[in-house]
Formats: C-alpha cells, structure tokens, sequence
C-alpha cells in the first residue's frame, strides 16, 4: 500500500490541523490553519461552524492534496474529530441557526446546571450539552422554535461530505442524563424535560464505523474523492490519546492544549462525581476523563496582554514568543517566589465544576515580575492537575503509564514543572501533531488495516521521559497547600464578582 494514505483531520478550539499519513503512520503531508473564538459576552464561547469548522477543514484537505500531489483516490479514508461538545442547532434545511456553544469553557448555562442539579437529582456541568439546551430553550424561544436537529462539532462536517446526520457515541457522555453511559440508545424518559425527541437527537454511530461516503457535493466542496469512507469520528482528547499511545487499561493521557486534558483508560464502567466516564472509541474500553477549563489558553492571554516584548521580538526575526517566556520563567524560582495562582480565567470543570470560579493572583508584592507572574501560571496548571490526580488516588485509582501531548509538550520547563508537582514521570512522543495523527489510524482501523486499537503503538515511539524531581516536589508543597486553600476561602466573592460581571 506504498500509495495509499489515510487523512486525519481535528477542529480545536483555536486552530484546525490535517495530516496525510501511510497505512504504516509515517506522515506524509501536514497543515495547520489558526482560527478564532468568538467570546460575545462573558462567559461565552463560541464558533461559527461554517466560517470556523466547515472553512477549516475545506482549506486543510485540499491543502493536505496539494502538499502531497497525490491524487485524491489514493485517500483510503478519512477520519475527524473537534472539541467536545461544541452544541449547534440547524433548521430544516440543515443550516445552522446560531454559533455553537462550546463546551465547557462556555459557562452561560451555570444557572441552568443548578435547575438540572435539584429537578432531576442528577450531576451535570458547564461541560455537559444539556444546560445549554436549557439556556437556548429559555433564552433564545425563537432560534429553539426553529430547531429541526441538534448535534456537535465535526458531525457537521461529516454531514456536509456523507449527508448523514451522526453522533459517534464516544462523545454522547456529554448529553446525559438523556443517555447512559452503559447503554448504546437515548433515554425517553427525560425527552419531556429537555423538550426534545427522537426528531431532533442524532443517529448514534461508533467511533471507527463508516458513517458515510463522500458524495458528488462532498468531493466538489471537499476535493476528496467521491465514495470516499468516512469514519464516525471522535472528540479531539481521545483522537490525542491515541496519538500519544494510550490504548491499554491503565494508560493516561495528559494533553496540554487551549485548555487541560486527562483521560485513564479502564475496561469497565465506573461512576463518579469525580470525572467523567464515556465510552472510548470501541465497545469494551471506557475511559475516566476531565480536565482544567484553560491551560494553554493562559499562557495565550499572557503572550498577548503581558507578552509585548516578546511578541515585538518574534515579529522582528527573533524567537518564538512562547520560547521566550518558557526562558523568562525560568529567572523565577520554585513557587513564583511566592506567588499563588488560581487558572480560572473561564470558570472551571474538574476538580472544582464551577462555573462561576475566578482566575486569580495571589500574593503580589512591589518585588513580582513578569517572569514570576508567567511562571505562577505554569504553575498553576501543575498544581490543577494534582488535585485532579489526587481525586483518583481517593477512589484507589492510579495510572500505569502517563503520555504527554499536546502543543504545550514543546515546553519541556513547563513539563518539568508539572512532574514535579505531581510527582509523576510523563512520557513524549515524537510526533506531536496531535489528535489528526489519532484520527488517521482511526480512519484506518475502520476500514480494516488494523485489528486492534493498541496497534497504535506501533506508530508511536517515545522522545524522552520528563521524570519528577523529589526534592522540587517537597518544595512545593507548602505552595500547594495555599493553592487548595483558596478557593474554598473565595468562592462566595468570586460568585459575587462573577455576577457582576456578567452583568
């Protein structure tokens, strides 16, 4: 199969990403396409599917074809992932009605959590799709009235190539409770309290099933073969994990994007308030995910509101921006000489599950620098992803193995930093394309290539091991400590403060 390629293809929250690969997973052709988000309000996050999703992918497969010049028929398959749940609405025409409400970095529908949380007795979060169901029904009557389906992320794109209205059912965690992690179908007996019914909810597919062909319109709008397969897809944290090679029970992701990642995978069900259990992209494999709402999205805000001299550099010639600020941090000293940070620019999803949480600096005196202030930041993010370890370690859970992906993996301090507040080793991969490298082999186990999913392995090979230093580790933990101690003793002003900010 020298001339045969599989395409990947991710749409994330701030750029878009393709990779042409061989059947064996060495890359063949890669493109990348940065976009933005539309954050309307405070607290809101959205994208355009036709100006974000649809414009992305269009630009990268045929960007991917002109790269390579090979001919679109040599495509054996294409698989697709986006952020999850990103929640859109189309009409009867099949055109979407508003923006999509992204997940959980969308905190509009905070409110509308709480009314679940006391109707129903059932725990959902800003992460979930069915708040924001709520908060269109009862904020937006007319956009709702005029709904005919409602789905999320790369199904739209899926269905512009095959005409196929899909959900792939790794993703579907984030309806419930209108379905059950341990049951392949929806649950009528919430349809009532939703407002919804079969009409409006998507045909639930698997991960690697073959949702569709490309068809006439699709290769016109595409450049992709026509009878082209294409696979059901996933969301971009578990297309990441298996780019990384997490495959096996006990294998953990840590993917450091806009916002933070985790995913464990275990062999059976497991509920918990905790995190969040879905189905992984085959039948027997379930994985316990959640993460921090923002975490490279910080290191973003600082480079563009903090980062001037940096960003001058870079426009000059000079370094990258984000190489120069991981070297500025370094001039800082374990504990951001005593600066506490707290990461909730957007709210926050695990450990906390408020909406409503604030970012804060903690501690700031006439001595800080920037470079204290940048490293706080990286700190912070270490110090989210212990306490969301430490909630594991509650339940007796513990990962075997950790991989690292993600673009922050460039950032080896950072992952430094991390490990050692953790005390974890964490593995990186050569290849950090990220989740459209996933998405390639998952293209390829769907039509057959492959026979299992740890066949991923096979394409990953491990860059170096980030190993925890035991001494830094003790160093910070009375940092930690301050670090825990703080919401806890601010979250009634952040919820006021919040409030007033939303207006």
């Amino acid at each position: 199969m020298a001339d045969k390629y599989l395409m990947g293809i991710d749409i994330g929250t701030a750029s878009s990403k393709g990779v042409l690969v061989r059947p064996d997973g060495t890359i063949t052709a890669r493109s990348s396409i940065p976009h933005k988000v539309s954050m309307p309000h405070p607290g809101w996050l959205e994208h355009d599917a036709d100006d974000v999703w649809l414009h992305d992918f269009i630009f990268l497969a045929k960007d991917l074809l002109s790269r390579s010049g090979i001919n679109p028929k040599q495509v054996l398959a294409l698989g697709v992932s986006s952020i999850a749940s990103a929640l859109l609405l189309l009409d009867k025409y099949r055109e979407p009605l508003r923006p999509a409400i992204l997940y959980g970095v969308d905190t509009r529908a905070s409110q509308e959590v709480e009314e679940i949380k006391c109707d129903l007795g059932t725990f959902v979060t800003n992460q979930n799709i069915t708040p924001k169901l709520r908060w269109v029904q009862k904020n937006e009557p007319a956009v709702w009235a005029k709904t005919h389906h409602l789905f999320s992320g790369h199904h739209y794109i899926i269905m512009k190539l095959t005409g196929r209205i899909c959900q792939n059912r790794n993703d579907l965690h984030n309806y419930y409770p209108l379905i059950d992690e341990r049951i392949d179908h929806w649950l009528p007996d919430y349809f009532e309290y939703f407002n919804v019914d079969d009409n409006l909810l998507p045909e639930i597919v698997w991960t690697t099933d073959i949702a569709g062909h490309i068809t006439k319109e699709g290769a016109a709008l595409s450049g992709l073969a026509e009878g082209t397969p294409v696979i059901g897809g996933t969301n971009d944290a578990a297309a990441e994990a298996l780019s990384a090679g997490v495959a096996d029970p006990g294998d953990m992701m840590m993917m450091y994007g806009s916002s933070h990642i985790y995913d464990l995978v275990v062999d059976h069900y497991i509920r918990s308030r905790k995190y969040l259990t879905r189905r992984l992209n085959i039948p027997q494999r379930f994985g316990l995910g959640g993460g921090l709402a923002t975490a490279g999205a910080l290191t973003a805000w600082f480079r563009d509101q903090l980062g001037q001299p940096e960003l001058h550099a870079q426009e000059s010639g000079g370094p990258n921006a984000y190489a120069a600020l991981a070297k500025l941090a370094g001039q800082s000293a374990i504990g951001a000489n005593g600066l506490v940070m707290l990461p909730y620019f957007s709210g926050e999803r695990n450990p906390i599950f408020d909406g409503n949480a604030l970012g804060t600096y903690f501690g700031l005196n006439l001595t800080h620098t920037r470079a204290d202030m940048y490293r706080a930041i990286l700190e912070a993010v270490g110090f989210g992803i212990r306490h969301c370890l430490e909630q594991f370690e509650s339940d007796n859970l513990k990962a075997k193995v950790i991989y690292a992906a993600g673009g922050g993996v460039r950032n080896l301090a950072w992952m430094q930093i991390v490990s050692n507040i953790c005390n974890m080793p964490q593995h990186i991969p050569i290849e950090k394309i990220g989740s459209c490298y996933g998405d390639a082999f998952l293209a390829g186990y769907g039509i057959g290539l492959y026979k299992q999913i740890k066949d991923v392995k096979k394409w990953v090979q491990i860059e170096r091991t980030i190993e925890p230093d035991p001494s830094a580790h003790e160093t910070y933990q009375p940092f930690y400590d301050i670090y825990r101690t703080l919401y806890p003793a601010n979250k009634n002003l952040m919820h006021r403060l919040s409030t007033l900010q939303k207006g």
